[in-house]
C-alpha cells in the first residue's frame, strides 16, 4: 500500500521540502517525480525559472564528501585544542 502523497498534491513549498528531504538513494523513482513535477510547473509558469537552479546530483560523490567532512571535523578539533576553547 503507498500512502505517499501524488506530487501534483503538493503546494510548492512542500514539493521542494520534499525534495530536500528525501533519501534519493532510497527512493529514486520518487526523487525523480517530484523533479519531474517541478520540471513541469517550471514550463507552465506556476514557479519562476529563475527560482529553481538546475542541479546535477551525478557529479555528488559520497566517499569524497566524508573525506572532506571528516578532516574538517579532525581540523576543528585539532585547532580547539591548540586554542583551548
Amino acid at each position: 500500500m503507498n500512502r505517499s502523497k501524488d506530487v501534483k498534491e503538493y503546494n510548492n513549498q512542500e514539493l521542494f521540502e520534499v525534495l530536500n528531504h528525501i533519501n534519493r538513494y532510497k527512493y529514486p523513482d520518487r526523487v525523480k517525480n517530484l523533479e519531474d513535477e517541478i520540471k513541469r510547473r517550471k514550463v507552465s509558469n506556476q514557479i519562476p525559472a529563475e527560482l529553481v537552479p538546475e542541479l546535477d546530483w551525478s557529479n555528488i560523490n559520497f566517499e569524497k564528501s566524508a573525506i572532506i567532512f571528516f578532516g574538517i571535523l579532525v581540523l576543528g578539533q585539532l585547532c580547539f585544542h591548540y586554542f583551548n576553547f
